[in-house]
């Protein structure tokens, strides 16, 4: 068995991973997950590993991949497991291969700026967290009005609630994926929400203060941990949203980001901040005031039968 002592770099290979003794439990106690097969998401791991050891100091981080690394950084374990294309890889991997007892799971793609060994005191009350949000999951036995979720961000820890509830996850992936399936929903988040309805492991909402998704339009009262979304200058998108924020225990005001404008929608005196965001928050106002007076029109000519 490796020991975990000094196991920066170290590989751990096999169908099961490093079972901890009695004193390493401390060191496999709590951890970070990623999943790299192939040398564009390993790149990206790495990325992701720079930024992570800047915020949380001495937090453990562990690689599934097929291919263990020299480049640095390095994680300080790897866990090889055979390569598996797409998004079936995560609800056959991140509880199998995960070496910790206490798992935050975290796509490549994001990026933490604030210490996440906070995080894992989630998991004395809880069994499992996610972020709920998105389309209604319109399942079956009244989870019609279920959210779905994501799976760029998963809070775990090991115990039979949850292993089985990743066992759901892979059947309902798996067997979602033959023809005439229902495909609503992203590929593997809609089947890891029916897993999470389905089983006994006891569900935490992670609001966008833990995972907060630059893709999409999101709203913040509370300086985010994480970063999810490529491509992007994250440090400088971080300062620009947590600006002026001297006390975020005191201050709840609302910071919400536009993916359309690549920032953050000014709040009170926005007129003096970005005078031509108001412009045009002006004209559109005045667009849909005036669409909505012609089709109140429209409605009363119908109704007169002219």
């Amino acid at each position: 068995m490796l020991s975990l002592e000094n196991t920066k770099g170290r590989t751990v290979t096999g169908l099961t991973a490093v079972s901890p003794t009695a004193t390493q439990q401390s060191t496999l106690s709590s951890g970070i997950l990623y999943l790299a097969f192939g040398e564009s998401y390993a790149e990206e791991t790495r990325q992701a590993i720079r930024f992570l050891r800047r915020c949380s100091a001495g937090v453990q981080i562990a690689v599934v991949t097929d291919a263990a690394w020299q480049v640095e950084p390095v994680p300080d374990v790897f866990v090889l497991r055979p390569s598996v294309s797409g998004f079936a890889s995560k609800p056959r991997y991140i509880y199998e291969a995960s070496p910790f007892e206490r798992t935050l799971f975290l796509d490549t793609d994001t990026v933490a700026v604030r210490d996440v060994k906070p995080i894992f005191g989630l998991l004395n009350h809880y069994d499992v967290g996610v972020n709920f949000g998105g389309p209604k999951l319109d399942g079956e036995d009244g989870l019609e009005f279920h959210s779905q979720c994501t799976s760029g961000l998963i809070l775990f820890r090991k115990n039979e609630k949850v292993e089985e509830m990743f066992r759901l996850w892979e059947a309902e992936y798996v067997a979602r994926q033959r023809p005439g399936s229902d495909h609503r929903g992203a590929p593997d988040q809609r089947w890891l929400a029916l897993a999470i309805a389905k089983s006994a492991a006891r569900p935490v909402h992670l609001d966008s203060y833990v995972h907060f998704n630059l893709t999409q339009t999101t709203k913040t009262r509370t300086p985010p941990m994480i970063y999810h979304g490529r491509g992007l200058h994250v440090e400088l998108i971080d300062a620009e949203i947590c600006a002026n924020w001297n006390d975020p225990v005191e201050d709840v005001r609302e910071r919400n980001w536009l993916p359309h404008i690549a920032g953050i929608l000014p709040g009170a005196g926005v007129g003096r901040r970005d005078p031509l965001l108001m412009l045009a928050f002006r004209l559109r106002r005045f667009f849909n005031k005036g669409r909505r007076a012609l089709q109140r029109w429209t409605s009363r000519a119908v109704a007169r039968g002219l």
